[in-house]
């Protein structure tokens, strides 16, 4: 045997970056064999063996089966490896989708909060908004029973979009209520978006523009002081204000334990 046309196993696993026993184990299984068996049992490779073996491995990392690759080897045909590189391409595809959604909700939270942290605590501001998309649910009585009821359906819907970008719970409170100093419970639960899905049925849209928001952490009367401070502020400058007040609640950390946990952003949009 003309030793300079082979490679030992040991070689052959070392420049296609895998071990001896991957090569053992896929030689069990019937899917890749070496080219040449010595009289003393030893395996020799041929360099012309890489690409073989560089497409069995490459489909594993894709999480193929080896039953359904030694098929696809068994079959030996172009069509149906057009079809195994299709069925894969269409995968990956899903992956890479889902991926970019992952990573477009940590940017998000990660740009909340490191603005959250920055922003002074009990003191109006102005901010312009995108159009922002949201499932909304009616609470006929405002209790913290209801109120999580709602949130599992909305939980749902968010769900049935497939796509985790992430979101924000929020309530709706009707002007009126927070101008006269009147804060109820919330009837209108609210789940926002971070970003405008493909399938838009069943939601709900606040409009871009300019918004008069507070910040704040949750404990109880912060959210009516919060409101009298819009209305202070809208009154000395003469704002006309939309007819619902948003409150958006943002956790400030993975464990939460109680209300104290979460940035509160009261909102409302300025008309005029």
């Amino acid at each position: 045997m003309p030793q300079t046309k082979y490679l030992s196993t040991g070689e052959f696993a070392k420049i296609m970056n895998t071990t001896k026993e991957t090569l053992f184990h896929y030689e069990e299984m019937g899917i890749f064999y070496p080219d040449h068996v010595g009289k003393n049992g030893y395996r020799y490779y041929s360099i012309h063996q890489t690409d073989s073996l560089d497409m069995i491995m490459m489909l594993r990392d894709f999480g193929v089966p080896l039953k359904e690759i030694k098929k696809s080897m068994e079959h030996a045909d172009t069509a149906h490896l057009l079809d195994l590189y299709q069925n894969e391409i269409q995968s990956m595809e899903q992956k890479i989708q889902l991926w970019k959604s992952k990573l477009y909700w940590l940017h998000c939270q990660k740009e909340q909060l490191e603005f959250l942290t920055q922003v002074p605590e009990d003191t109006v501001i102005t901010n312009e908004q995108k159009q922002r998309y949201y499932f909304m649910e009616h609470s006929v009585s405002g209790s913290d029973i209801d109120i999580e009821t709602k949130y599992s359906i909305l939980f749902e819907k968010y769900n049935d979009l497939q796509t985790p970008f992430g979101y924000i719970m929020a309530f709706r409170h009707p002007s009126l209520d927070i101008l006269q100093d009147q804060l109820k419970p919330p009837h209108d639960i609210l789940l926002f978006l971070n970003k405008k899905p493909s399938k838009r049925i069943g939601l709900h849209i606040l409009p871009a523009g300019t918004y008069l928001s507070v910040y704040f952490c949750v404990d109880n009367g912060h959210s009516q002081k919060a409101g009298r401070l819009l209305k202070d502020y809208a009154n000395k400058h003469q704002l006309k204000l939309a007819s619902y007040f948003y409150e958006f609640y943002y956790a400030n950390k993975i464990s939460i334990t109680s209300d104290l946990d979460y940035y509160t952003e009261l909102t409302v949009q300025i008309l005029s």
